[in-house]
């Protein structure tokens, strides 16, 4: 309807949102998007005595920080990381291996793309601006899609407004 303010139908991944303000890619971010793989690979790998599980369950020992194929069990050349494929995982290193193992499930297979995405984005939207202003992937969210309703006392109690010319003008434009 022309004149009035609707919400965009879109529900953007909270993982691309946090791609779009530089934030990091975890564990939960997979979940999220796909808990079975979470599950088989990441919380058992994460639990007590994981890693040896996810040795024995892989056949694979040493494990090193490169992609492990789902298909075929055997590692890769995709290096998680660079040099990742002479640093063996262990228990003190393994949380690095699945934070660095999230960001590669997400991202790996289209990086491309999503470096052309945000790119673009950010010639829209500049990277810097949105840290200056703190916006996170929640706010960035909220951006985009809106909300459906916007409750203005709760939103007059809750902000502090700053203008150049104090009266009745300012007054008007709160009002709208």
């Amino acid at each position: 309807v022309r004149g009035e303010s609707l919400t965009l139908p879109v529900c953007l991944a909270s993982a691309l949102l946090k791609f779009m303000v530089d934030e990091p890619i975890t564990a939960v971010d997979v979940k999220a998007l796909d808990p079975d793989y979470f599950k088989n690979r990441m919380e058992m790998m994460m639990a007590d005595g994981g890693l040896e599980l996810m040795k024995m369950v892989l056949d694979i020992d040493p494990m090193h920080f490169v992609e492990i194929d789902d298909l075929t069990g055997l590692e890769t050349m995709a290096e998680l990381k660079p040099g990742g494929a002479g640093v063996v995982v262990t228990e003190e290193n393994k949380l690095e291996y699945v934070e660095l193992l999230s960001e590669h499930y997400l991202c790996g297979a289209i990086r491309k793309e999503l470096s052309q995405f945000l790119m673009g984005f950010h010639e829209l939207v500049p990277e810097n601006a949105l840290k200056e202003c703190g916006i996170n992937e929640k706010d960035l969210a909220l951006i985009i899609t809106g909300v459906p309703v916007i409750d203005v006392a709760d939103w007059r109690a809750h902000c502090e407004v700053e203008t150049r010319t104090p009266g009745p003008e300012a007054d008007a434009l709160l009002e709208r």
